[in-house]
């Protein structure tokens, strides 16, 4: 009895995505700064930037939430995204609910922070309900892995009609590769040769 009792524990220790709820490994999982240096130098017309999350509300019940930020290693100042992230348990998986800030500027470099968009409250994001992302655990890559919908994602940068963003997510990197679109489905905007490879630093 104690020999099943001891193989039991040690499959749920050597079993981490088991041993800890899906949403919460993954929020552990984003939580760090991110650069995309190193494919910046491998890969023509790919640029050197940052990423960094971070959690926000840790107190809610209805998380994790998470704060994101874009932006040039040149003008780290001026961040060119930045989106507020919930992350919700579903039966395939994760679901990321996107919501952007109601005044972006005013909370650039809040990651610095270590109350980070503590003056803000969920009531005050704009939502984006056409660009959630549900994650689904591979195990051959051992990340989690997903998609916008093929036309949900409203986006008029460029004159495209609407992006879609395909994600990655690792212990160690982010993938994202986002690509925007006109009614007719061609291409506008976006890389071309994949996904932007955001490595986390780790110092």
């Amino acid at each position: 009895m104690r020999l099943l009792t001891s193989l039991f524990l040690l499959t749920y220790l050597i079993q981490p995505a088991q041993a800890i709820e899906a949403k919460e490994q993954l929020a552990q999982w984003m939580n760090g700064n991110y650069s995309s240096k190193t494919q910046s130098k491998e890969l023509l017309n790919y640029f050197d930037l940052n990423l960094h999350i971070v959690p926000i509300w840790t107190e809610r019940s209805d998380g994790p939430w998470l704060y994101s930020e874009h932006a040039s290693s040149k003008r780290p100042e001026r961040p060119f995204r930045q989106r507020v992230l919930r992350l919700e348990t579903t039966p395939s998986g994760v679901l990321i609910h996107l919501f952007e800030l109601p005044t972006p500027r005013h909370f650039a470099g809040a990651w610095h922070s270590q109350t980070p968009l503590e003056s803000l409250s969920p009531e005050q994001l704009l939502p984006k309900p056409g660009c959630n992302v549900e994650l689904v655990y591979d195990p051959n890559t051992q990340g989690y892995k997903g998609r916008t919908g093929a036309d949900s994602c409203t986006n008029r940068m460029y004159g495209a009609s609407y992006s879609q963003t395909d994600l990655e997510i690792y212990p160690d990197r982010i993938i994202r590769w986002t690509k925007g679109y006109d009614d007719n489905g061609q291409q506008l905007w976006g890389a071309a040769q994949g996904g932007y490879r955001f490595e986390k630093k780790t110092h």
